[in-house]
């Protein structure tokens, strides 16, 4: 585990941490690979994409 300063604040944080403690930012420095959250929105929007072209493609004259 090495440390890291905040690029928000300067404050040495471990380079693990998702948030400095100090100010609250979030570390670029993760290694934890993909954030929270960040799935779950790409499946959101392959789903949303999927449908609508469905939508399109039997909506469109053939």
């Amino acid at each position: 585990m090495g440390m890291v300063n905040c690029l928000y604040c300067g404050e040495s944080i471990a380079d693990d941490m998702q948030r400095c403690p100090k100010c609250g930012a979030p570390s670029h420095y993760q290694k934890r690979g993909f954030r929270l959250g960040a799935r779950a929105r790409l499946m959101l929007l392959f789903m949303i994409v999927s449908v609508a072209s469905l939508i399109i493609a039997i909506w469109l004259p053939r």
